[in-house]
C-alpha cells in the first residue's frame, strides 16, 4: 500500500505531500485475504476532497492538478489509462450523480476544451474514450447513459 502511495506522490506536483498522502490513505483501501489483494479507490472521497489540494495552487492550474492525480492514482493502482480518459472522468465529478447522455456531455466538453486543448478528443475519440472507461469499469454506461461510478474495486490473485 505504501508504495501505491509513494507511486502517485512522486508523480503529483504538490509543495507540501504529507496532508496529500493522509488524505490518499482515506481515498484507497486494502485488505489481504488467503489468495488475493483487494484494493478499493472510493472516487467520490477523492472528488469531494481533491479541490482542498487543488485551491493551493494558481486557478489555471488547479483543475490539470486534478487531472493528473487521478491519472496517476489510476495507473499505480493498475489501470492503463490516457491523459484525455483521464480528463473526461475528471470532468464527470462536476456533473454530481446525474445520469447524463453522452452526446450532451460531449457538448458540455467542448467549454473546458477550449482551454485545455491537449485534452481535446474528436467525436470518434470520444466514443471509445467512453467504451474504454465503461470497460475499466470506471463508468456505468447503459442505452446512451452514463453515470460515474462511487467504488472501484480491484482484485488481485496471488
Amino acid at each position: 500500500m505504501r508504495e501505491i502511495i509513494q507511486g502517485i506522490l512522486e508523480k503529483v506536483e504538490l509543495d507540501n505531500k504529507e496532508p496529500f498522502s493522509k488524505f490518499l490513505f482515506k481515498c484507497i483501501k486494502q485488505s489481504k485475504e488467503h489468495t488475493a489483494v483487494t484494493q478499493i479507490f472510493r472516487i467520490t472521497v477523492f472528488f469531494d476532497g481533491i479541490d482542498k489540494f487543488a485551491n493551493t495552487l494558481p486557478k489555471d492550474k488547479r483543475f490539470i492538478f486534478g487531472v493528473t492525480t487521478l491519472e496517476a492514482i489510476l495507473a499505480q493502482l493498475g489501470f492503463k489509462i490516457e491523459p484525455e480518459e483521464a480528463f473526461v472522468l475528471y470532468y464527470l465529478r462536476e456533473l454530481g450523480k446525474f445520469k447524463i447522455k453522452d452526446s450532451k456531455l460531449f457538448e458540455q466538453l467542448k467549454t473546458p476544451w477550449g482551454q485545455y486543448k491537449a485534452y481535446v478528443l474528436t467525436e470518434q475519440d470520444f466514443s471509445l474514450t467512453i467504451r474504454a472507461l465503461r470497460r475499466m469499469a470506471l463508468i456505468e454506461y447503459r442505452r446512451g447513459s452514463l453515470n460515474l461510478k462511487q467504488n472501484i474495486t480491484i482484485t488481485y490473485k496471488d
